[in-house]
Order: C-alpha cells, then structure tokens, then sequence
C-alpha cells in the first residue's frame, strides 16, 4: 500500500503491518493452502490496526493518516475472508470507509469468520 503523503510512526507501523501480512498470507496459501496460517497473519493485522496509537508530539492529529492505514489494514481482511469463503463481499467496496468504520468492518469480517 503506498504511504499516505503526511504518514506519522504509527501509520508506517500499520502500512509496514498490512506489509508483512500480505507477503505472509501470499505464502501461507502458496505453501499447501495454509489457512491456518494466513487466518493468523490476519489475526496480527488486526490487533495491530486495534492497537490505539500513542501520543506523538510530532504529529499531535494522526487520525487522517492512521485512518488510511486502517482502511488498508480492512481492505486485507475483508479481501483474504472473502478469497477464503469465509465472509461475503461486495465487488470493490473494501476498505473504502474512514478508519473507525474501516476497523469495524475488520471487526466485522472477523467476526463472521469465527
């Protein structure tokens, strides 16, 4: 996912997150379809995109940055969930929200999977 223009350390956090996630979920499902270990790749998106940031003296308002993160942390989710079978989705509507409703969509996904 391309950095938003005014990243803070806890979006580039959370852009490094859906990272790693999407390479690991890659090879998990390349590797014998691993469901197993791409649902807890995901399981680490989430509680890394739920983790409340904490204060930056720097960048005293992160919420815009922090929500573009999060939304591409949902859109991961939502994606992989939906490729699996586990949730239904409707074609390009992914993580398009803000970041409150794009963490409950994750939230969400999650919770019907289980």
């Amino acid at each position: 996912p391309n950095s938003p223009a005014h990243a803070t350390p806890a979006s580039l956090r959370l852009h490094a997150a859906v990272t790693q996630t999407q390479s690991a979920v890659h090879s998990a499902l390349n590797s014998d379809l691993n469901t197993p270990a791409a649902i807890a790749a995901l399981l680490d998106l989430v509680s890394a995109a739920s983790t409340p940031a904490p204060p930056d003296a720097h960048h005293p308002d992160n919420s815009a940055a922090l929500a573009l993160a999060r939304s591409a942390a949902a859109r991961v989710v939502s994606e992989t969930l939906s490729l699996l079978g586990f949730v239904e989705q409707a074609e390009g509507s992914a993580g398009r929200e803000g970041g409150s409703d794009a963490a409950g969509k994750v939230a969400r996904a999650l919770g019907e999977f289980r």
